[in-house]
């Protein structure tokens, strides 16, 4: 069983699952993984301010950069 990271995140007035998706994963339409990892909000169009929401991290695979050009790879080679 692997453990899943949890961000923390404190629910400001207006804020929606859509809003926190983009914010935190860059697309608007990665919200399941949010409600998913909420069960203890109810599905809402507007969320409750102040609640504590959890968000998911998600877990990134490192890329190869060897077919980079040198200037892009990061490194001081």
């Amino acid at each position: 069983m692997t453990t899943q990271t949890l961000l923390k995140h404190i629910v400001k007035q207006g804020e929606r699952w859509d809003n926190l998706s983009y914010q935190y994963y860059g697309d608007a339409l990665e919200y399941g993984r949010i409600i998913d990892a909420n069960p203890h909000i109810s599905f809402c169009e507007v969320l409750p301010t102040g609640v504590t929401i959890y968000i998911p991290v998600l877990n990134v695979k490192p890329t190869s950069n060897e077919n980079m050009p040198p200037w892009l790879r990061g490194t001081n080679e």
